[in-house]
């Protein structure tokens, strides 16, 4: 469970198994400290005019640039935006995120190691989960036969339920 923004108002979510975490990633941040928080972003996802989510009042902004081991994406179930220090945060638009809160309890409750291997045939990086499982990308050959072998498989299970 995480502390988290959703539709304005702090709750709990649960954090998926799409996480990720690369904890010995060395990597530029930008601190942005107001009057009651402090919080991490990489910079070169910081825009001009953005809005700044605070879970509670604040006056003030600091950016100060600064270089800190590992890079984590919470990725919630629900659509929640996980507060750290007081400040919401969120691994994309709030588009996605509304999208996603439909999308991942179903891939999730369905098949979460084919939501990976699509992941990893779209993502031109490895990527580091957070129950530590690290995945390379992977060509469209391959995904061609895991695809194929995935078809067999489930195919073989129909049959050998029909007969019975």
């Amino acid at each position: 469970m995480a502390r988290l923004l959703l539709l304005g108002t702090l709750g709990f979510d649960v954090v998926s198994s799409f996480s990720l975490a690369d904890p010995s990633a060395k990597a530029a941040f930008l601190s942005l400290a107001t009057a009651t928080a402090t919080a991490l972003k990489q910079a070169s996802e910081v825009a001009v005019g953005e809005t700044i989510w605070l879970a509670s009042p604040a006056a003030g902004t600091l950016i100060t640039k600064v270089v800190a081991d590992g890079l984590h994406s919470p990725l919630t179930m629900h659509g929640g935006w996980p507060v750290v220090d007081g400040v919401a945060t969120s691994y994309n638009s709030p588009a996605v995120v509304a999208r996603n809160k439909y999308l991942v309890p179903l891939v999730e409750a369905v098949c979460p190691s084919l939501g990976r291997l699509v992941v990893a045939a779209v993502n031109p990086k490895p990527m580091h989960y957070i129950d530590g499982e690290v995945v390379e990308p992977i060509s469209s050959l391959e995904v061609a036969a895991a695809v194929a072998v995935t078809v067999a498989a489930t195919l073989g299970v129909r049959k050998i339920t029909a007969r019975k």
